[in-house]
């Protein structure tokens, strides 16, 4: 098949030869489904090195740390999963000369958290889990979480005061769409901030990845429709949209890779309050209007500015921060890291609740924050994690 289709193929026994068939099938098929975007990856950097006359063999990191050839990670990138954050842990040791840490690394996607013990990462010898998933790919123990900077902020359905949520998803931020698509998607804001009442889809986009044509085959008749009706430039999914099965249909597009959606993301309420900058802030500004005027079950605006919302969105991200960490930490004790965490004894000590019976918890190593964006995050992460 690939001789005569030149299109790549994963086979499953290329990638593990351990028994276990549902993980097998499913590491195979997250190792089909990131070929492309690896190819696109290493042909951009073989393009950048060429064009600097730089003769230098191009080599990938693994998720164990170790170095391939980018012939390899073209064929088997499931084996760079984890990579980024193996480099970071390594990273890490060496910048702070600690040898027991907690590391976490924030990024625009995910958080991945990882625990260093004697001056070395432990490798998961059962395979990495990723989005819940357990893989056959033997990589560095690591948590990842699905909270970044660029997480999608929504609201808790059907609450009398709704909770921010954030992620897993992540949307392309509206301040970095609005800095390449400036006044078509500035004059959309707008529009929708000019409506009497707020819409579900108010301050989202969809827009094109710019993958090639031919990965878009094998669409349903709905969603070739839908794809042909997006383009380069972002469009106002309210006006893309005319009924819910459709956003079914657009949810699909963006797992295929085929298109991004944007919208109100942490970035956003950063530039809003002025501790990010280096995108368009007007785009940001508007979007936290949009966000801040939706309802909460008595039918008020859930925040009185964009400031206030904006507040609010960096406030949950340190503090979802600080819960991951701590799950982690717990599940590196033996224990179910994410009923523990939920425990309201835990949760009392994360808040510093005030009552009769004082309660506090804390790591016994201190935190590694790593990422752009981690001393705005992370800032207020000691009072929360004691540490």
């Amino acid at each position: 098949l690939r001789d005569k289709s030149g299109l790549p193929v994963t086979s499953s026994h290329e990638l593990s030869a351990k028994l276990g068939g549902p993980r097998r099938a499913l590491t195979t098929l997250l190792n089909a489904r990131l070929i492309s975007m690896i190819d696109r990856l290493v042909a951009a950097t073989e393009g950048f090195l060429e064009a600097r006359n730089i003769a230098a063999p191009l080599m990938v990191v693994r998720g164990d740390g170790a170095l391939v050839s980018a012939a390899f990670a073209r064929q088997r990138p499931i084996e760079t999963i984890l990579s980024g954050p193996a480099a970071s842990l390594v990273g890490a040791r060496h910048m702070t000369g600690l040898d027991n840490a907690v590391v976490s690394d924030i990024g625009g996607t995910t958080t991945d958290v990882a625990v260093l013990d004697g001056g070395r990462p432990r490798l998961d010898p059962e395979g990495a889990t990723v989005g819940g998933f357990r893989t056959m790919v033997e990589a560095v123990a690591m948590r990842t979480f699905g909270l970044g900077g660029d997480s999608e902020v929504a609201l808790e359905d059907g609450a009398l005061n709704p909770r921010i949520l954030l992620g897993p998803r992540r949307l392309v931020p509206l301040a970095l769409a609005g800095m390449a698509h400036g006044v078509a998607l500035i004059s959309e804001l707008e529009r929708q901030l000019r409506a009497p009442n707020p819409g579900r889809m108010d301050g989202r986009f969809a827009v094109r990845t710019g993958v090639p044509d031919r990965l878009a085959a094998g669409l349903t008749g709905a969603e070739a429709r839908l794809y042909e009706l997006i383009g380069a430039v972002p469009l106002a999914v309210d006006r893309l949209l005319t009924s819910n099965a459709q956003n079914a249909t657009l949810n699909r597009l963006v797992s295929r890779g085929l298109v991004h959606v944007a919208g109100f993301t942490p970035s956003d309420a950063a530039h809003v309050l002025g501790k990010q900058a280096n995108w368009d802030p007007i785009a940001a500004r508007l979007g936290a209007e949009l966000f801040a005027r939706k309802r909460d079950g008595r039918g008020q605006n859930i925040a009185a500015s964009p400031e206030a919302i904006s507040e609010r969105v960096l406030v949950t991200l340190t503090r979802w921060s600080a819960e991951y960490i701590l799950e982690t930490a717990f599940a590196e004790d033996g224990l179910d890291g994410a009923a523990t965490v939920a425990h309201a004894l835990v949760q009392r000590a994360v808040d510093a609740h005030p009552g009769i019976a004082r309660l506090s918890v804390a790591l016994d190593r201190p935190v590694i924050g790593l990422g752009a964006s981690a001393p705005l995050h992370y800032a207020g992460l000691a009072e929360l994690i004691g540490n």
